[in-house]
Parts: structure tokens; sequence; C-alpha cells
């Protein structure tokens, strides 16, 4: 995701005019859905919820420098279970930031907001601030962290920081790189205090690279204080283009528990005890060896020092377009994992076709899934899932879909069924 919201940034300041004298123009763009999802079974309770989301990106409002974005949710459950707190309806708001470029270079924000220079550090509920010159940017940052637990506002966790980076955007060399400083508080007491760097490239429209890391710098344990240098996260990805049939993806990452010295306070000890490094390495092949067929293959493997939580994924994947005498798409699948408690397979085949003129998309699927529990008394469990899927556009803005499966396992039989409707507005002046 990181690699994305990156590359888009720099695809938009490419695009971005040049010229400060030209004037911006207002532009709406909006998406409001409503999906609901039930479970209706012979053995479990029957399930109902809907989830509602709404987004909306509205760029210079009046033709001024004024714009505003939000993206935010509503999950509700009709048939809410007191005893799980995963059954209590949420409201969540994910984006909501009104921002002003007051010109060509300086761009101030205010609400809550993702910053792309520092994408892994998450939302920040406060203002944002970013000078931007020919080849450098500076940026800052004060508000608040989104709570931890309801993802509300929380007044208590103050954070602010700092930014600088440089970019490039050549014909044969594209790059944006940032190193930063963070420092959030609980109760006016440090909570976590860090340095963020992100770097994204592309070198020969052949070559991209990825990378994010987080320093900690600081720890308090008993009282006292350490400023010393501890890595919590590091993420890598390289991916090269051989041809237009042929890239290769490689990714690696090794994570450690973020620990919040004034949150946690009371169980640093046991955290600290449990301070391993999650690692992960993954290699993806994408071909196309002759027309229409698209193919992958990859390998993940997670480990860590203690040998624990350790697995092997293997995943290969083969679709074939424009189906000879029938049309459609032709998806085939297979999944091999293997870790200290569990093997499963999982293999999957689906066929999708459109009609009416590419207004009514269907597909149909099977899939099965075999699972292995060594240590549990569920011991070998196999599963048939059928499904159908169809969608259909009422008009370039609004769709409306339904998803029907069946699953079959021993004496339990499931029914799953997920309907949506999607409305989309863009507005153009």
């Amino acid at each position: 995701n990181d690699i994305v919201v990156v590359h888009e940034q720099d695809k938009k300041e490419k695009n971005a005019p040049q010229n400060s004298s030209i004037k911006e123009h207002q532009e709406i763009y909006g998406r409001f859905s409503v999906s609901g999802y039930s479970l209706i079974s012979n053995l479990r309770n029957t399930r109902h919820r809907l989830l509602y989301r709404f987004s909306l990106d509205a760029h210079n409002i009046l033709n001024s420098g004024i714009s505003f974005e939000t993206y935010m949710h509503y999950r509700q459950y009709l048939n809410p279970d007191s005893d799980n707190n995963r059954s209590t309806n949420r409201f969540n708001v994910y984006n909501l930031a009104l921002n002003y470029k007051v010109n060509p270079g300086l761009f101030i924000s205010l609400g809550r907001k993702t910053n792309t220079n520092l994408s892994s550090v998450g939302p920040v509920d406060g203002l944002q601030v970013q000078q931007d010159y020919k080849h450098v940017f500076i940026g800052g940052f004060a508000g608040f962290k989104p709570d931890l637990a309801t993802f509300n506002l929380n007044t208590n966790l103050f954070q602010y920081g700092g930014y600088t980076g440089i970019k490039t955007n050549d014909r044969q060399f594209v790059s944006h790189s940032t190193i930063g400083y963070i420092e959030q508080r609980n109760d006016t007491q440090i909570d976590r205090r860090y340095a963020y760097f992100q770097h994204s490239s592309t070198l020969f429209n052949k070559l991209y690279l990825f990378a994010s890391m987080e320093l900690d710098l600081y720890s308090k344990i008993k009282d006292t204080v350490y400023n010393d240098f501890r890595l919590t996260n590091l993420f890598a990805s390289v991916r090269y283009r051989f041809n237009r049939k042929t890239d290769l993806n490689i990714t690696y990452d090794t994570r450690k528990r973020i620990i919040y010295y004034e949150t946690y306070k009371s169980a640093i000890e046991r955290m600290l005890d449990d301070d391993i490094a999650r690692q992960g390495l993954r290699f993806r092949l994408n071909f196309r060896p002759v027309s229409h067929l698209f193919g992958s293959v990859s390998y993940s493997k997670r480990f860590q020092s203690d040998q624990q939580n350790k697995s092997d994924n293997y995943y290969a994947y083969l679709s074939y377009n424009k189906m000879p005498a029938i049309g459609g798409v032709l998806r085939l699948s297979y999944n091999y994992n293997k870790s200290n408690y569990l093997i499963s397979q999982i293999a999957a085949i689906r066929y999708s076709r459109s009609f009416i003129r590419g207004k009514l998309q269907t597909e149909i699927y099977f899939r099965y899934a075999d699972f292995e529990y060594f240590y549990s008394h569920i011991g070998k469990n196999s599963l048939n899932y059928y499904g159908v899927d169809l969608s259909y556009n009422i008009s370039r803005d609004l769709s409306l879909g339904v998803l029907g499966e069946y699953s079959a396992a021993g004496e339990e039989h499931n029914y799953r069924i997920y309907s949506r409707i999607i409305k989309r507005f863009h507005k153009k002046n």
C-alpha cells in the first residue's frame, strides 16, 4: 500500500502544471456504498450486519486553493451479541481534513490525515504543514494520535514531528526520500520517540524500489530513561521488470512489537522479554507466456529466532482471458501453507464473463480447503465452497451486486449472502 501511495503522489507531481499562473479548477469525486452480510447456518447463530462507506475528495473548492477530503464507515450489527465485543456497532473516521494550497509550494492541512511522506506513521489529528522547493521539501505536524482501542480522537495522546526529503523526476530516474523525527506523548509524558525513513524510486522503468524504517530512540524501564537505538520496523521491496511479459518481486520485513512506555507501563517487562523480531521474506514471479495467459508463483516465509510463529507458504495462480468458444475468463489458484500448528491446502477455480455490453458481470467459483491441526481436537477438516457473484452497472455511477455462497463441512452447512450498492459521483468545473 505504501508503494502505491508514494508512486501515486509522484505521478500527481509529475503531471501537475508547472506554470503557477494556471488557474486551479474545482473537481469533486465521491463514493457512497452500503453492503450487507448475512450468515445462515444449521449449527451456528444466524448473523446479519451492514457496512456503510463514504468517501469524498473536493479539490480547489470554488476554484480556490482550498480542498476537502474524507473517508469514513459505519458498521451496524442487526443481531448484536453482548458477549462478543466485535458485535458492537462502530463508526470510524479514517480521513477528515481541510487542505489549503497557499501557493504552488506551500501546503497546509487541518484535521485527520495520513501524510504520504510518512505513510506508515498513520493518521494525525491536527495541523500539518509542508513547503516544497524544486527538489527538496520540508514539513512538520502537531496534533494527536488516534486512540489505540477505538480509533477515536484522544487529546491525551499528543504527538508532533518534522521531516525533510529529496525528490527527483527525471525521465530515467524518479525518486522520493523522506527522513523524519516523531515524538508521541501520553498525558505530557513521553510515550514513544523515534526516527523514520522512507524511500521509493524507479530506474529506467524497470527497477522499482521501496523501503521504510522506524528506529526507536527512547525507552523508560523502572523509571530509568535510556536513549538507545531499537529497530522496530524495516520493510524493503524490490521489483524488476525483465520485459513486458515477466517481472520479479522480492520483499523482506522485520518487525518488533512497538512499545509505548506510558500506555503499557504496567506490562513493559513482559513485553521486553518477548522482544523478538518477526521476520518475513517473499518472492513472487509474474509472467505472461502467450497472449491472454497470465500467471504468478510465489513463496513466502515467516520466521523468528525462537522458532515460533514460523510458516512456509506456496501460491500459484493462472488466468486465461478470452476462453475459446465460450469467452470469459478462467482462473485457477492453489495455496499450500505449513506452520507450527497447521497444514492447509486451498484450491480454487473461477469463471467470469460479462454480458449486456459489459453492464452485467457474472462469476461462478468452487473452492476446496483442507486443514490439518497438529495440537487440537479438531484434527483434519475439509470444506467445499460454491459461489455465484452477480454485479450490474445501472449507469456509470450506480451499480448493484450480490454474492451467494454455500459451504459444507461434515454435518455443518452454511449459507452466506453478501450484497452491495455503490453510488459514485464526479463533478468538474
